[in-house]
């Protein structure tokens, strides 16, 4: 759920969940750590003016995170499945 939510605020500028759900533990666990970490972060007053339920968005470093994810080759078969080198 910590990378669906982290993919959905890189390209997303809508709510990730129903509003009754982002209070969940998970939800507000999660949000808490890609704060933390530097991942996300709150678009400006103008950004959350222009497109109501936005609360967050990747920071560069989320960015480089989700271009990790998104560019991590699929692993390979040889005597047993492996991620390649």
């Amino acid at each position: 759920m910590k990378i669906a939510m982290l993919m959905h605020f890189y390209g997303c500028c809508d709510p990730f969940a129903p509003e009754c759900t982002r209070t969940s533990p998970a939800y507000t666990q999660f949000v808490k750590e890609l704060l933390r970490d530097g991942l996300i972060e709150r678009p400006t007053k103008q950004q959350r003016q222009d497109y109501p339920g936005w609360a967050y968005k990747t920071t560069a470093k989320g960015d480089v995170m989700v271009n990790a994810i998104c560019t991590t080759p699929q692993p390979v078969e040889r005597t047993r499945w492996v991620m390649p080198t």
